[in-house]
């Protein structure tokens, strides 16, 4: 696993949560806050409205990586995929952001990866 510090992902994750205004905390204290603690996620609603919410979640974040920083899909990742991916962790209370940047690591090249 990569240091928290030295890894694309997890910056352009941090980044773009903090602009989606999920969370506002300095990069360096990001990496463990838990999915329940997200803008977002709201415990007392349905499964299926937390589902929906973490839908349109993902579906933004693909969009900011992919429009706003240039990143593409890794090699045999579909954007339903890694969208996908993104909501399992999103809806999952106990995961953390660390936990999210990692998956988007795994399904994503940004600009400084690409070549």
């Amino acid at each position: 696993m990569a240091n928290w510090k030295n890894n694309l992902s997890y910056g352009y994750t941090w980044l773009t949560l903090l602009r989606l205004k999920q969370i506002d905390v300095v990069f360096n204290d990001s990496k463990d806050i838990k999915m329940s603690e997200l803008s977002f996620y709201n415990p007392t609603i349905s499964k299926e409205s937390l589902q929906a919410e973490a839908i349109n979640l993902a579906n933004t974040i693909d969009s900011a990586f992919i429009v706003g920083m240039g990143a593409k899909l890794e090699n045999n990742i579909t954007q339903e995929k890694a969208i996908n991916s993104m909501v399992e962790i999103l809806i999952d209370e106990t995961k953390t952001i660390e936990d999210l940047a990692n998956k988007n690591d795994e399904n994503y090249l940004f600009l400084n990866e690409q070549g």
